[in-house]
């Protein structure tokens, strides 16, 4: 056998080893990758039950409270600018030639 085979037989058990250890450390993550899912996924679960009780939380109080506050809002800004077109023509009659 020359040095040259040598090496090449070399050569192949090293492609040979590591391609059988990242076949491994595959493995060994996707079992990992497993594990870690079926311990999380509950807390997952839960953590998505709780964002739906808080998004129905903030729609009904959405409903309840905050729609009828801007609807009072709403109205009261509109009778103030009526009450203050009404006061603004009363004033308007008088002496003030509209600033001339």
């Amino acid at each position: 056998m020359s040095a040259a085979d040598l090496v090449a037989v070399i050569r192949d058990m090293a492609i040979i080893f590591f391609a059988m250890a990242g076949v491994l450390a595959m493995l060994i993550a996707t079992v990992l990758g497993l594990l870690l899912y079926r311990k999380v996924a509950p807390t997952l679960d839960s953590a998505k039950a709780t964002i739906k009780y808080a998004q129905e939380a903030t729609s009904q109080l959405s409903e309840k409270v905050v729609k009828p506050l801007v609807s009072t809002s709403t109205r009261t800004f509109t009778v103030g600018r009526v009450v203050a077109f009404i006061l603004g023509l009363s004033r308007g009659k008088g002496g003030n030639k509209n600033g001339k």
